[in-house]
């Protein structure tokens, strides 16, 4: 099904044109299965991998993908095709995701580790964050629409330099994307990057997400989208901090609440712990501000 999609795509021409320093590999050739899926056959991209670029490289990348959206949002056309849209999906994504929260917070608000955590600053930042997701799910799924990804992270990502010498960034597998909420890219690749670093951890979160934001919100400007500005940041910070606080409490789940307590395996969680805190912490900062900008975008949305 997902590479069903990705072909039309393919096929909707729109990879063919993306604008803004962005590029999607070429379709060379197709073998049509009737009980499989398409075999596809793409350009071999040649150029740097994102898990050896360096910290400003993960600015330009961010500056091409808000040229796309951003000229999109200023009304560059994209094919009208009904299964382009995939906005419909965000709010029973979030919905399915909150059915995790209440078992992981009676857990956290017990454990002899967590317990104390619970009443303190950052047991309360979840929990107003927690009374806070139907306003945030609600503004989220109001914001934008534009061409997204789905998949905007490290083993997607490549660095190209163009014969006249610019840099291109070129973006693989396509399969979940469509005209959606804009935000998501960009907090996928800070979470990846930065917040739960699986392959690399490219810098700290604060530095990272400023950096990601700040280059993303000009690539928007620079493509003639005149938007509010806070509108995009909201879309994005609120998209990092309340689905990635609820995938932290689930890590939490497996990683500490889960484990057996014991003299031996105390330091080891308590260290887990403190990553995990840490970690909260940050987006708990970029749920408060999410809150603030909502206030002051709400008429407009």
């Amino acid at each position: 099904h997902l590479l069903q999609r990705e072909l039309l795509l393919c096929r909707s021409g729109v990879l063919d044109r993306l604008p803004g320093g962005l590029a999607a590999p070429r379709l060379l050739g197709v073998v049509e299965h009737p009980d499989d899926e398409p075999w596809m056959w793409f350009e071999d991209v040649s150029g740097n991998e994102s898990l050896k670029w360096p910290l400003e490289r993960f600015a330009l990348a961010s500056y091409h993908f808000g040229v796309m959206q951003g000229t999109f949002l200023a009304g560059a056309p994209l094919p009208d095709l009904p299964w382009m849209d995939i906005s419909s999906r965000l709010r029973p994504a979030l919905a399915r995701s909150f059915e995790r929260v209440p078992p992981v917070l009676e857990k956290f608000k017990t454990h002899p580790l967590t317990r104390r955590l619970y009443d303190a600053d950052l047991g309360r930042g979840v929990r107003k964050l927690w009374a806070d997701r139907a306003a945030l799910a609600d503004a989220l799924d109001r914001m934008p629409r534009s061409l997204c990804h789905g998949d905007f992270c490290y083993p997607n990502l490549f660095a190209r330099r163009l014969a006249d010498g610019s840099d291109q960034t070129v973006v693989i597998d396509w399969q979940y994307a469509g005209r959606r909420q804009i935000g998501g890219d960009m907090a996928g690749l800070i979470a990846d990057s930065s917040i739960l670093p699986v392959r690399r951890k490219a810098a700290e979160p604060e530095e990272f997400t400023e950096m990601i934001l700040e280059s993303y919100l000009s690539g928007l400007r620079a493509a003639g989208w005149t938007g509010d500005r806070r509108i995009a940041r909201f879309a994005c910070i609120a998209t990092l901090a309340l689905p990635w606080t609820i995938n932290l409490l689930s890590s939490l789940d497996g990683g500490v609440l889960a484990q057996p307590l014991s003299d031996e395996s105390r330091p080891q969680l308590a260290e887990k712990l403190e990553e995990y805190a840490h970690r909260q912490r940050f987006l708990l900062t970029l749920a408060a501000e999410a809150r603030g900008l909502l206030e002051a975008i709400e008429r407009q949305l």
